[in-house]
């Protein structure tokens, strides 16, 4: 639950395993909206860690709604209320990924 601990650890692991041609995802943690504590450039996958509190609130839906943007899917445990998914998919009904991705990230 710590964005700058996970950022730190991650770093080094993301281009090894984006080297293997496996989709590198990142765990974003409480804290994670603060600009340039997600690697964007580096992420395949946006996983929504960190405390229930976060999950369910402004900082989540914030990276959430970031990831979205670039075409980065989301996932994130627990989806088991309506409230939860429109946090992982706050624009979207159903999963659509550009093409790019789909190549990278299949469904």
């Amino acid at each position: 639950m710590d964005a700058v601990a996970t950022l730190t650890v991650s770093l080094p692991w993301l281009p090894r395993i984006r080297s293997l041609g496996v989709p590198a995802a990142f765990a974003a943690q409480d804290g994670s909206e603060v600009v340039g504590l997600i690697p964007w450039d580096q992420t395949d996958v946006l996983f929504i860690g960190g405390s229930t509190e976060w999950k369910l609130g402004p900082g989540a839906r914030s990276v959430a709604r970031q990831a979205v943007d670039q075409g980065i899917p989301v996932h994130m445990g627990r989806v088991n209320s309506r409230r939860r998914l429109q946090l992982v998919a706050p624009r979207r009904t159903a999963p659509t990924w550009p093409t790019d991705r789909e190549q990278i990230c299949p469904a």
